[in-house]
């Protein structure tokens, strides 16, 4: 009985949630649920402390196995600070999960690194902020 309860509510969750929600929710049932996720998801579950049930001793122990997060960058996650040359899963381990990710090229006739604006609403009036990244690391933010 108890090995069929986890199934059971993995069923009854999607179909309670649908299809699109089915991916954490088991996610927290399963012990390797991390190994699941997607970088940028991973990431920025990290910032969240515990993301649909999964810990975030759990979250970091897979973050350090895919390497996503070097040692000089763990201290800016931690202080919760960004800088110019962090990559993109530390901003959003130190972050949390963006308003917003648009990917842009100003001159779609000439082939340019992948460029992105992530936007992140932030303090206790959610005041906008953007950062910049080019080939995954930041290059400038505005306030």
């Amino acid at each position: 009985m108890r090995t069929i309860m986890p199934v059971i509510l993995a069923v009854l969750l999607m179909g309670t949630f649908g299809c699109n929600s089915l991916h954490p929710s088991y996610a927290a049932l399963d012990p390797e649920g991390p190994r699941l996720f997607d970088d940028p998801t991973l990431c920025a579950a990290y910032r969240g402390g515990v993301y649909h049930g999964i810990s975030v001793r759990n979250i970091l122990t897979e973050i350090n196995r895919r390497g996503l997060i070097n040692d000089d960058e763990w201290g800016f996650v931690r202080t919760r600070t960004i800088f110019v040359g962090m990559g993109e899963c530390a901003l959003l381990a130190a972050w949390g999960e963006p308003a917003a990710v648009s990917h842009f090229n100003p001159d779609p006739l000439i082939t340019v690194p992948d460029q992105k604006q992530f936007l992140f609403r932030r303090g206790p009036r959610n005041k906008d902020t953007y950062v910049y990244t080019r080939d995954g690391s930041i290059t400038h933010w505005t306030d």
